[in-house]
């Protein structure tokens, strides 16, 4: 655990403020670097299309949603099953306390969207690299 002092408390500044400039000058080099590498030895822009169209898809579909479905159950665990009822916001006992379980066919269909999301990237990878080295 951090001591209590004021080095760790949040101060309201901005990240990129206090940012050592050097980073940002080698970082964004180094990106314009891999722009004009692709733009010189890739011929054909719809290789570059084919590779952003796995990851967004595959991503964004399957891998996103199940992640942030899982997120969302472990960080907001006393809002499952919510009973907005006067008798239980009145209701202190120790019950009250502890989270209500996790729906396991939710938390299961999660982890299998996450598993499909994981072999479409895979096979349209390769399905991409494929194509590139054959050709």
């Amino acid at each position: 655990m951090l001591p209590d002092t004021d080095e760790n408390e949040d101060d309201g500044k901005l990240a990129y403020l206090d940012m050592n400039n050097m980073y940002y000058y080698t970082g964004s080099l180094g990106y314009y670097g891999l722009i004009v590498i692709g733009a010189i030895f890739i011929p054909d822009v719809d290789i570059i299309f084919e590779f952003a169209g796995t990851i967004c898809v595959n991503f964004l579909s399957f891998v996103f949603p199940g992640v942030f479905y899982l997120v969302a159950n472990s960080r907001y665990k006393f809002n499952r099953d919510r009973n907005d009822s006067l008798e239980a916001a009145l209701d202190e006992s120790e019950n009250s306390k502890t989270p209500p379980p996790a729906n396991k066919i939710l938390v299961g269909s999660a982890y299998f969207q996450m598993g499909i999301g994981i072999v479409g990237f895979s096979l349209g990878m390769f399905s991409n690299i494929y194509g590139i080295i054959n050709g």
